[in-house]
């Protein structure tokens, strides 16, 4: 044959040697932000190829998988699970150009996917599918990954029995690559995987000590001395961020067996009266109830407290929910300390672009009210 593919077939076989050397800079990842400008996360070559054959080994990703994501490569998460993860394996991706929910299951049975990119954003769009629609024929579909935001453990269980499909959490952030993944054999509920074990995970407290198992605490890692944790500033210089560890700015907790539960963002922390409060704690509370389809808990000011806790809820089409409902159902598996003072109720709860809840935006949006 002629053309790109004949013309490198027919090159020899000769190992050539590397253009980039370990250090140098192999992509620049640029985050969200809510608040300020997106930060360029400077990623060396050996962070970005030291990522790829963990997250691979830990999703279970072989050269029999075809792994479906419509996610875009200047991500991290995408970049290293749907590209280098299938290069390295001999895998094939299917991709599709932007994520749709009446197409997302005939992609996956018509194309024999075994692995699906997905998160919570997803799972509500395919939870809010008419009735009817919920029976679907996916035989090679080992489960659908969950990432990029926190998923709610009532969210994970209701996906599960409505469609039969396994999910998988993962986790990662711009600045470090993925640090935890699972698949359908090594998944827990609420659990985001083991940690890849080159990271060296540890959980700390406000002084930096190791917190036993069970204990909550903020997540740091790193696992060589010798990497700096860059980012591009606004005069376009690189600067350092951290040096051998970083914090990834989250809350969590290991169990005994290694797993990691991930229990919300260090400053969305609500502090009321000096008792901490994780609002991912009260958002699983409030998805029991059937009725409640997205919440979303925020701290506010307050002149006693110097925070109170107010709940924002989306209501599943057609349910009737007022305040006291939603109150009686959180008084059941809440202490009095950590009980909303208000529930609101809003068609849609504001997302940023990563699919994450904008507490943010919920916040400012309830002291301009």
């Amino acid at each position: 044959g002629t053309g790109f593919f004949a013309e490198i077939a027919a090159m020899p076989a000769v190992q050539l040697p590397p253009v980039s050397g370990w250090r140098d800079v192999a992509a620049v990842f640029y985050t969200s932000g809510t608040a300020s400008k997106p930060k360029g996360v400077v990623c060396s070559t050996a962070e970005l190829y030291g990522n790829v054959e963990p997250i691979a080994d830990a999703f279970g990703m072989g050269p029999e998988d075809r792994i479906l994501d419509y996610r875009s490569f200047n991500w991290m998460s995408a970049q290293v699970l749907s590209a280098l993860a299938p290069l390295a394996r001999g895998a094939t991706l299917v991709l599709a150009r932007k994520f749709s929910a009446s197409h997302f299951f005939d992609w996956v049975r018509d194309n024999e996917v075994t692995i699906a990119v997905g998160n919570p954003t997803v799972f509500n769009m395919l939870l809010s599918r008419p009735a009817g629609e919920t029976r679907i024929e996916a035989p090679k579909l080992r489960f659908i990954t969950s990432s990029s935001a926190p998923l709610m453990v009532e969210q994970w269980k209701r996906f599960e029995e409505q469609y039969g499909i396994a999910i998988a959490q993962g986790y990662g952030t711009s600045e470090t690559g993925w640090i935890a993944g699972s698949n359908e054999r090594t998944r827990r509920f609420g659990s985001v995987g083991r940690p890849l074990p080159y990271h060296r995970l540890s959980v700390v407290d406000g002084e930096g000590r190791r917190l036993p198992p069970g204990e909550t605490g903020a997540i740091e890692l790193g696992g060589d001395p010798a990497v700096e944790y860059r980012y591009i500033a606004d005069d376009g210089s690189i600067r350092t961020n951290a040096r051998g560890r970083i914090p990834t700015g989250d809350l969590g907790a290991l169990d005994s067996d290694g797993y990691l539960y991930v229990t919300g963002r260090a400053k969305d922390l609500i502090i009321r009266g000096g008792a901490n409060i994780s609002p991912v704690e009260i958002d699983n509370v409030a998805l029991k109830l059937a009725a409640v389809a997205e919440a979303a808990t925020v701290g506010v000011p307050d002149a006693i407290y110097g925070e109170e806790v107010v709940l924002y809820v989306r209501s599943q089409p057609g349910a009737q929910l007022t305040e006291q409902m939603v109150l009686a159902h959180c008084r059941q598996y809440l202490p009095h300390a950590k009980m909303p003072k208000q529930i609101l109720f809003r068609d849609s709860l504001p997302k940023t672009e990563r699919g994450k809840m904008d507490r943010k935006a919920l916040a400012a949006e309830w002291q301009s009210d």
